[in-house]
């Protein structure tokens, strides 16, 4: 029979004996007082969270599933750490996609870009969650005279331009668009992610 803990305590929980893991999650998840949410689960050692990973294989197979659960703030706290990581790492991208523009190889640049619109969105999308969880107005949190809010709103503004560069199949100009003005919006944007981190890391 399968060990289930929760925030370290092993709970008797009925079982009808076909659960699968994603059931088991999802009772324990609905179970949560409002505030709180599933923020890790390991299985027979091997950490899951944040995976798919063997979420849909029948419960029995495993001799032990962990559930470790905190409230939805501490949640933001570490996706916004994470989301710190994650930014860098898009700006390196970028600075790859605009020197591959450069060189003229618009086939590799073009799928470096693609992938760097994606981690845009996954940004955008992830920095709204986390501010309104943690209930700050991305509207008042600025840096360099333009809030976090402006600076999606900017970039929204420098793909469509974007686009139309890629259009006309300008190489040059889409280099210059991700140099002098994607990225400087961008890294004012990972500054107010730091700042953010900072300020809520003891919170």
């Amino acid at each position: 029979m399968t060990k289930i803990v929760i925030d370290n305590e092993t709970i008797d929980l009925p079982l009808l004996g076909n659960e699968i893991v994603r059931d088991i999650l999802k009772r324990v998840g609905d179970s949560l007082d409002s505030d709180k949410v599933i923020i890790g689960v390991n299985l027979d050692g091997e950490e899951i969270t944040g995976t798919e990973s063997q979420r849909d294989e029948h419960l029995g197979s495993f001799n032990r599933l962990e559930i470790t659960t905190g409230s939805r703030k501490d949640l933001a706290k570490a996706t916004l750490i994470s989301l710190v990581d994650f930014h860098a790492d898009l700006v390196k991208e970028l600075e790859k996609a605009a020197a591959e523009y450069r060189m003229g190889d618009d086939d590799r640049s073009n799928k470096i870009f693609m992938r760097c619109i994606d981690g845009i969105q996954v940004l955008s999308r992830i920095t709204a969650t986390t501010g309104n969880v943690m209930e700050v107005d991305l509207r008042t949190l600025y840096v360099n005279g333009s809030s976090i809010q402006e600076n999606i709103e900017k970039i929204t503004s420098v793909l469509d331009e974007l686009i139309d560069a890629q259009t006309q199949n300008d190489s040059i100009l889409i280099a210059d668009l991700i140099e002098y003005e994607l990225q400087p919006v961008l890294e004012d944007w990972g500054q107010g992610l730091e700042i953010l981190a900072s300020e809520n890391a003891a919170v």
